[in-house]
């Protein structure tokens, strides 16, 4: 199971944010894979699936509700992604109130931060182990 459960904002109106923030959040989960450190990221997979299964599928909280607090209950620690935006987006709140309320520890990182300095936060968060 994942270890990371990585949280961002993701819906807009506009299809260039989406993608923009798909793209951000996707470049995390790459750098951690490259650290071995096991993650899952939802808007990788969701974005990926709503954009090349060429389904009509939402891409508001309430849609994926149900699948991310399943998802975010396998995992040890929740990462807030501070992307523009995330300080108004409905589903990275839901979602990191679902983690308060598991007790999982909450690290918050920008992407303007160094790579190592969130993995380390991380470690920590994990109680030093990977």
């Amino acid at each position: 199971m994942p270890k990371v459960y990585i949280a961002g904002p993701y819906s807009h109106e506009s299809a260039m944010i989406r993608e923009s923030r798909f793209y951000s959040l996707t470049q995390v989960a790459a750098h951690l894979w490259e650290r071995r450190i096991t993650c899952y990221s939802p808007i990788t997979e969701g974005h990926t699936v709503v954009t090349v299964g060429g389904r009509d599928i939402p891409t508001d909280w309430e849609f994926w509700k149900q699948h991310d607090t399943e998802m975010i209950a396998h995992c040890k620690v929740f990462l807030r992604v501070l992307l523009s935006g995330h300080e108004k987006s409905v589903g990275l709140a839901a979602e990191t109130e679902i983690a308060r309320s598991l007790g999982l520890p909450i690290v918050e990182h920008s992407i303007c931060d160094p790579v190592e300095q969130l993995v380390a936060d991380i470690n920590a968060a994990m109680g030093g182990g990977k």
